[in-house]
């Protein structure tokens, strides 16, 4: 088995483990049921972070905004990404 395989089936691993856990899957839907009472209601969500969580923050945001089921709800999410970098 070659390395990209073994990461694709790492994946799947992971996948299957939320997926079983009743838990894990009761608070995910109860955090997506938050956001979209947020949105529904005129309210933000906000992602941040610094240096790499930042990148992530900003990837987060994009995928919401290309999220077509946000989109087809009538929401217009307004972005703002700001890069800031600190030199000490």
């Amino acid at each position: 088995m070659n390395r990209i395989q073994e990461s694709i089936l790492q994946s799947i691993e992971v996948k299957n483990k939320i997926l079983s856990d009743e838990t894990l899957m009761r608070s995910i839907e109860e955090a997506v049921d938050v956001i979209v009472e947020s949105l529904r209601n005129g309210g933000k969500i906000h992602f941040c972070g610094n240096g790499g969580s930042a990148a992530d923050a900003q990837h987060l945001a994009d995928a919401l905004l290309r999220f077509d089921e946000v989109l087809a709800r009538g929401f217009s999410p307004q972005v703002f990404i700001s890069g800031l970098n600190a030199h000490f």
